[in-house]
């Protein structure tokens, strides 16, 4: 038995080749657009990085002092302690049992 010849030649003509050559540039020209596009959203997503690194760090530096205005505003030994003199003598259903006069109803 004699080993079989698997190996083929082919031919190409100009035109298929022009064909190839045309497909393999409009190919390169969409992947440099695509490379162009990932490009500018990675900057854009830089950029947005930034700023929010920018506006982190800017609330970190507010921080401090919000602890220190919070402390300062609480509310002061005296305050709960004191009364209004006009309600002392009142009770919770004297304030709402409010009834219009008679000549209303």
């Amino acid at each position: 038995m004699q080993a079989a010849d698997f190996t083929t030649t082919t031919t190409t003509t100009p035109t298929s080749s022009a064909k190839c050559v045309n497909r393999l540039i409009s190919t390169n020209m969409n992947l440099k657009k695509d490379i162009n596009q990932f490009t500018a959203t990675v900057c854009r997503w830089k950029d947005v990085d930034a700023e929010k690194k920018q506006i982190t760090s800017g609330q970190e530096s507010l921080r401090p002092s919000f602890k220190e205005a919070h402390t300062t505003l609480t509310e002061p030994q005296g305050l709960k302690s004191h009364q209004d003199d006009s309600l002392v003598g009142l009770s919770r259903t004297e304030e709402r049992d409010i009834t219009p006069p008679m000549d209303l109803i």
